[in-house]
């Protein structure tokens, strides 16, 4: 989300991803005052569902410490790119 602002110098834009992963992008959007809305695609019809819910838990429970406690920021960036309008 935050290389979204700074790479690419949005702050309006949609995320497609799975419900879980959208979840969790919305709300760091949110605590970095960016305009983000997701839409849902389907989540694989396999096996390994489970285990990805079991990764997204902690996943959730990083993003909220790097958020709240860590201030944590992107180690890479890289360089800005500017997208036609």
């Amino acid at each position: 989300m935050v290389r979204c602002r700074e790479i690419f110098q949005q702050k309006r834009f949609t995320i497609i991803s799975q419900k879980f992963h959208n979840e969790r992008a919305l709300f760091i959007a949110k605590r970095n005052d960016l305009d983000a809305i997701a839409y849902n695609a389907s989540d694989p019809l396999n096996q390994g569902l489970n285990k990805t819910h079991f990764r997204e838990y902690f996943a959730r429970c990083k993003a909220v410490l790097d958020i709240y406690l860590l201030n944590k920021q992107p180690k890479y960036l890289g360089e800005k790119i500017d997208l036609p309008i």
